[in-house]
């Protein structure tokens, strides 16, 4: 096997091979901090930030150990080597990436980052403010097993099953197309984007578009050969669906929910930790209904949401219709922004914890204080707690994303 240090190397050149790429994304799926560390090493604000500990050491020290480790020729003259000096990082990012990685195996990275930032192995580091997502670390499982990771994968085709080929595009969407020249087979894939990351955005093969936001998953067939399209969901997703009446779109919510839908934009919000599932209707007309309870289904009109609580059993509670629903907020996670109105504390923290990978705990009593406005999701989760709380709930951010509340 290929040392992580060569694999990171060779990923920062766009080097690697199919063996050394199947390496690297077994390694980025075996814990969050790799994935954190490998997002790191492509973020030029934290490679500035990690080189400025670093320039105090002598360059020429710091230059022998890196070629030492890095398992490449040095080349370089001695006019050269001082390009790890910082007024030259924006002209040799991948020189400067190249050099934290080596840093990483000499050990002089962790020796400068503060002690609480280092758990234990040149594999899993991490810091004590979070940085936000900033890649999609999303999965497609395909019919026969075999799991794909979106974010390492090439632009161009992934696969083709099904009479379809599963396309990702230059921008990163996904892209299901009809093969016209393949038979159709009744297959499904499923898409999982998990805690910590981009959303994804996947186009089914009937033109239908989905959004698929941190802490979800979709399950869909690669071609919708049957009298519906019917797709089944967790967490939260915005549909904007390809009409077809002869084939009805319908839409299965974790066993609790059923949405039958004729070319409409809506959203849905059933994360396992919320207490009720929100379907919301930007355009055209959906019913909603409970799963087991078709005969309590409701038609909903742009603007209307439909809240069903869950109780535990399978058949949820009484479902409520509420009217002029503030779609900015509901869709505020589609645009890259929190957004809350009168939301409290553990509301707001279930966010952030599906958005930077956390695990709460609470010490003391939960504050009873309701939070208003919106914040980009580009901001650090020490950023976002600091303009939210405004210094008013204490807390502190611990190895292993690991967020204590002592309000």
């Amino acid at each position: 096997m290929t040392p992580i240090r060569q694999l990171l190397l060779k990923a920062l050149r766009e080097d690697l091979d199919t063996a050394e790429q199947g390496e690297l994304d077994h390694w980025l799926g075996l814990n969050p901090e790799n994935r954190a560390l490998f997002e790191e090493l492509n973020d030029p604000i934290r490679l500035e930030t990690e080189l400025a500990k670093i320039n105090g050491l002598h360059k020429d020290e710091v230059w022998e150990m890196l070629v030492a480790h890095s398992g490449f020729e040095d080349k370089s003259t001695d006019e050269e080597k001082p390009i790890i000096r910082l007024p030259h990082m924006r002209r040799y990012r991948w020189t400067i990436a190249a050099v934290m990685v080596c840093l990483l195996g000499t050990g002089i990275w962790w020796f400068t980052r503060p002690k609480a930032e280092i758990k234990g192995t040149e594999n899993a580091i991490i810091a004590q403010d979070v940085p936000a997502p900033v890649h999609s670390r999303a999965t497609i499982t395909l019919a026969n097993g075999q799991r794909l990771y979106v974010d390492s994968a090439g632009a161009g085709q992934l696969a083709a099953q099904g009479g379809t080929r599963l396309i990702k595009e230059k921008g990163g969407q996904l892209h299901y197309k009809i093969d016209l020249t393949a038979p159709r087979e009744l297959l499904f894939n499923t898409l999982t984007n998990p805690r910590g990351s981009q959303v994804i955005h996947l186009t089914l093969s009937d033109g239908s578009k989905v959004w698929l936001n941190t802490g979800s998953s979709i399950r869909y067939p690669v071609a919708f050969n049957g009298t519906d399209r019917t797709v089944e969901i967790t967490g939260e997703a915005y549909f904007e669906v390809a009409p077809d009446a002869a084939q009805p779109f319908n839409v299965a919510v974790k066993g609790r929910e059923r949405i039958a839908v004729l070319g409409t934009s809506f959203n849905i919000n059933a994360y396992e930790d919320e207490s009720d599932i929100h379907t919301t209707l930007l355009s055209g007309a959906i019913k909603v209904s409970p799963e087991n309870k078709p005969q309590r289904g409701r038609i909903l009109k742009p603007g209307e949401q439909a809240v069903l609580p869950v109780h535990g059993d399978t058949t949820g509670g009484i479902m409520k219709i509420v009217t002029n629903v503030n779609v900015e907020d509901v869709l505020a996670w589609k645009n890259g922004v929190f957004a809350f109105t009168h939301a409290d504390l553990q509301t707001v923290l279930r966010q952030l914890a599906r958005w930077y990978d956390l695990t709460i705990v609470y010490e003391g009593p939960v504050t009873h204080k309701a939070f208003n406005g919106q914040l980009p999701q580009t901001l650090s989760l020490n950023q976002v707690l600091q303009i939210l709380t405004n210094h008013q709930i204490h807390y502190s951010i611990e190895p292993g994303r690991r967020l204590v509340i002592r309000s």
